[in-house]
């Protein structure tokens, strides 16, 4: 389960230029049992946040997606600051166009996907028998 504890905004100013106004909020208690939040997921999360800020204005991204980069970045910063890194993502499944083209043909794959799909790739019934 993932869990949110604080969130990162920016304002960008278009045309390559860092962002004009960046907000981290980090939140003090977890949402459920309303509990501090502990030290090491308070580092972690502001870490997490500034990686989002280095994404912006460092590198200059558009954008700052959770992609396997972010984590690394995040990892490395976590490692050389002494904190334990957190859980890498779980890989994303491959887009559907991937997948159609590697299985393209083969048993099973998206040629042959109605057959194994009740009700489709049978004869029409009427009156009780097969035409």
């Amino acid at each position: 389960m993932q869990r949110t504890y604080g969130t990162y905004r920016c304002r960008l100013a278009g045309g390559g230029q860092p962002p004009d106004r960046c907000v981290v909020r980090i939140y003090h208690r977890t949402a459920v049992r309303r509990q501090v939040l502990a030290a090491k997921a308070f580092l972690l999360t502001l870490l997490h946040e500034f990686v989002h800020h280095l994404d912006f204005c460092g590198l200059r991204l558009d954008r700052s997606p959770h992609t396997a980069g972010f984590y690394a970045r995040l990892q490395q910063l976590a490692a050389e600051l002494g904190a334990a890194p957190p859980p890498a993502p779980p890989p994303e499944p491959p887009a559907a166009d991937q997948v159609a083209a590697a299985t393209a043909g083969r048993v099973g794959g998206p040629l042959m996907a109605g057959a194994h799909q009740p009700g489709l790739g049978r004869p029409a019934v009427r009156g009780g028998t097969a035409e």
